[in-house]
């Protein structure tokens, strides 16, 4: 099977889908804190109106526009406004003309610890970072709509992936775990790193292919369009080493396993 795939450019008004975001937050206690649990709607709530109200993206979008991106934070330990958690965040974007949403990515943040206080406005400012937890939001925030930006437009993710690595050089000052600048293990630098880089342009190009030639044609014929989405598929199982040695790479394998799965049995 060949590597390269003829792009095809749909016509599709990119800008119709101005940047912004469905956020759905889930709080919950796996600490030995009750406090904790008297806290969870209120934590959540505050998360949710920070992710809804701030224009990532400087634009505005209808709400069935708006990009689905789901965070699930698990509170480990709580020592009065010190806390420990491990953050989950899903992205899901609509295909077109279809009810179905695909998954963009789902990463796992292990070891996130933060301060909260409850009654007290949650307070972001990118240019001085205070909040480990906030700008990890931001960070996948961020994230999302790149890896979104991607699936519509050949690279239409970059400023956003550019915006993620310019908060990882800003939340230095946190001094906190998980923002280390360096391009081994599994860093959030690594993967934007990855994104910005010559093989990364690759699998973005091939992340383009997949959504809009393949996903985004199924309404079409679904037969042809069906081959054609296990076509990709292929391209992507095949790849040369260095390509499937990226941290990128991995994230795809995983959020879009499941997915593969189904269209390659299909075609069985």
């Amino acid at each position: 099977m060949k590597y390269v795939i003829a792009l095809l450019f749909l016509v599709f008004s990119f800008n119709s889908f101005a940047q912004e975001i469905r956020p759905t937050v889930v709080v919950s206690n796996r600490s030995n804190s009750s406090y904790v649990s008297t806290i969870e709607n209120r934590l959540k709530s505050d998360l949710e109106r920070f992710i809804a109200q701030k224009k990532w993206g400087g634009q505005t979008r209808d709400e069935n526009a708006k990009l689905d991106v789901r965070y699930y934070l698990s509170v480990l330990e709580q020592n009065g406004e010190q806390y420990r958690a491990i953050l989950m965040v899903e992205a899901f974007r609509p295909v077109f003309n279809t009810t179905y949403k695909t998954p963009l990515f789902k990463i796992i943040e292990s070891d996130l610890t933060f301060n909260y206080q409850v009654n007290r406005p949650l307070i972001y400012n990118e240019n001085q970072l205070s909040s480990n937890l906030l700008t990890n939001i931001a960070f996948y925030t961020y994230l999302a709509l790149g890896y979104e930006g991607d699936s519509f437009e050949l690279y239409g993710g970059s400023s956003y992936h550019q915006n993620a690595i310019d908060l990882i050089a800003r939340a230095q000052t946190l001094g906190a775990k998980g923002w280390e600048m360096r391009r081994s293990g599994t860093t959030k630098y690594r993967l934007v790193y990855e994104l910005l880089s010559s093989n990364g342009k690759i699998l973005r190009q091939w992340w383009y292919q997949y959504h809009r030639i393949g996903l985004d044609s199924q309404y079409e014929t679904t037969t042809e369009s069906k081959s054609m989405i296990s076509e990709i598929i292929g391209v992507f199982l095949e790849m040369n080493k260095s390509l499937k040695n990226l941290l990128i790479y991995k994230r795809i394998s995983e959020s879009k396993k499941v997915e593969f799965e189904g269209f390659i049995s299909s075609e069985e």
